[in-house]
């Protein structure tokens, strides 16, 4: 490592930097130059840590939001919830309407969420609100709520993380978030679920990650659910994945034998059937051809790559996401 820093060459090299190519680089220059192209350098992570950190003690961020009409719309809130009038509120708020207000889409929710509208609705609002103000933990909050009305447990337990850890020990909203974790987690410790739920969704990411390497590396992704199906013979997302897997590596039979497998215990899974049905049509020793990749929803990168315009927006919720909620272990 040379002892003058790559970028200013002037200060003292200190630190090693990966996104350089292995060069030096002064402490001044990493901080100065950090963005997603720093991965998950342990210089990187720390200064997000203490990004992180200063947002939970001093409400300071680095985001440049949209504050117009902040303070007014938060009275229409405070209004409805002392007077539970939400044709009122809902009037008052769409006289503020502005798609690039976090706080306007975050109140939209919220009045949409009471009148018992359309969860879908109600999550589309939250996400947008959170990706206006990724630290917007109000809405990852009432985003956990709406996600449990319609059974998206993982992506719920992800949300009500994220707020523990943006709120400080004492916020009464960091006290609810922990006492639903605690409920999840209860609910799941009383089912006849094999896993806790935390463990459950650290095997669905391992799952989901798999399943999208498939096409291009499809012996590593079957070793992969192999293993998985050791510790649950009976799971069919496992047994449709390896299915697909001997299908992209010619194993034709070995295919047929999986993906039926997995249509025995959920038979209407349309995604089998038409690799299932692809696989039959196959000759011995040729290539398959009309498979379907499997594409099970990914919430964390769909949040994460929802809209294009704010690229320190969605590195914000990849590394909310890194720090604090469950993934698997690298492979690599």
């Amino acid at each position: 490592m040379s002892k003058t820093c790559s970028i200013c060459e002037k200060r003292k090299s200190k630190r090693i930097c990966p996104a350089l190519g292995g060069k030096g680089i002064c402490p001044e220059c990493c901080v100065s130059r950090r963005d997603a192209s720093c991965a998950d350098c342990e210089h990187y992570i720390a200064g997000v840590r203490a990004m992180i950190d200063r947002f939970r003690t001093s409400g300071k961020h680095p985001f440049n939001i949209n504050t117009t009409h902040k303070d007014t719309i938060h009275d229409i809130l405070e209004e409805l919830a002392f007077t539970n009038d939400l044709d009122a509120a809902e009037e008052a708020l769409e006289s503020y309407a502005d798609d690039n207000s976090p706080f306007y889409l975050y109140a939209r929710g919220v009045i949409g969420s009471m009148y018992c509208q359309d969860d879908e609705e109600v999550i589309e609002d939250l996400l947008d609100a959170i990706w206006h103000y990724p630290f917007f933990f109000y809405a990852w909050y009432n985003l956990s709520s709406a996600l449990l009305e319609l059974g998206y447990l993982a992506f719920a337990y992800d949300a009500l993380q994220i707020v523990v850890n943006l709120t400080p020990p004492n916020y009464d909203l960091h006290i609810k978030a922990k006492d639903r974790l605690l409920e999840l987690a209860g609910m799941y410790d009383e089912s006849d679920v094999l896993f806790p739920l935390k463990e459950v969704i650290i095997r669905n990411q391992v799952a989901i990650y798999y399943e999208k390497i498939t096409p291009k590396e499809p012996q590593r992704a079957a070793d992969a659910f192999i293993k998985m199906l050791e510790e649950e013979p009976d799971k069919a997302r496992y047994r449709a994945a390896l299915g697909l897997c001997y299908a992209y590596l010619g194993r034709r039979d070995d295919a047929i034998r999986e993906l039926r497998a997995a249509l025995e215990v959920f038979p209407d899974n349309e995604n089998t059937k038409a690799n299932l049905e692809a696989v039959e049509k196959s000759q011995n020793n040729e290539e398959i051809t009309g498979l379907t990749p499997i594409t099970d929803y990914d919430y964390r990168s769909e949040l994460i790559n929802r809209y294009s315009d704010k690229p320190e927006h969605a590195e914000a919720i990849r590394m909310l996401f890194k720090l604090y909620c469950p993934a698997p272990p690298t492979d690599k």
